[in-house]
């Protein structure tokens, strides 16, 4: 009876480490894809793309696009989503850029707030 409990118990543990990264993958389900909007920051707006994947690993993994500035394929890092929110760095831009941004419930805009060498402005990126 003994040894059934602990195989039970085992079994359990390896069925919810092996769900993990589904969890992972379908919390990243909405943020999926492809998104445009701008950027407003010290006075500024500029045009940003985001592209948000799943990797080899099943996390989601993203780049950025700021056609204005040349820049295209700029891997985001550090990206984490808690819920509707998402935020991450782009390690390759100067001033420790920071964006954290929350999922309209139709799923259809990204609004959140970027912070970038002491600045701080926002964002808005709809799902193209």
């Amino acid at each position: 009876m003994k040894r059934n409990v602990m195989t039970l118990a085992i079994t359990v543990l390896m069925l919810a480490g092996s769900a993990v990264p589904a969890l992972l993958a379908q919390d990243a389900k909405p943020f999926l894809g492809d998104w445009q909007g701008p950027i407003s920051i010290a006075g500024m707006e500029i045009e940003i793309s985001l592209h948000f994947t799943l990797n080899a690993e099943k996390k989601i993994a993203g780049t950025i696009d700021v056609p204005t500035q040349g820049a295209a394929g700029l891997v985001l890092g550090e990206i984490k989503i808690e819920g509707k929110t998402i935020s991450f760095t782009i390690p390759d831009a100067p001033g420790n850029a920071t964006l954290k941004g929350t999922l309209a419930d139709d799923g259809k805009i990204i609004k959140g707030t970027i912070s970038q060498s002491g600045m701080e402005g926002t964002f808005t990126a709809k799902k193209i």
